[in-house]
């Protein structure tokens, strides 16, 4: 099972903890709002996004992507 790293998903977001609250924000929505989650996990949409975003599987660009759809 995996786990959060918070310095692994603050390097992965390019060195920001802002950034990463944002990010993380707006995929755990996406994920509350009924998007399918990126890994297996028993955590909660939250959590799951901060682990999406340290394994590289929801990133800054894909972030970038998804405000200018709105």
């Amino acid at each position: 099972m995996l786990e959060f790293n918070r310095d692994k998903a603050i390097i992965a977001v390019g060195g920001s903890q802002f950034d990463l609250a944002l990010i993380a924000a707006m995929r755990a929505r996406q994920i509350k709002n009924g998007s399918e989650p990126k890994v297996q996990t028993e955590h909660n949409a939250g959590l799951t996004a901060l682990i999406e975003i340290q394994e590289g599987l929801y990133t800054k660009k894909d972030y970038l992507e998804d405000l200018k759809k709105k």
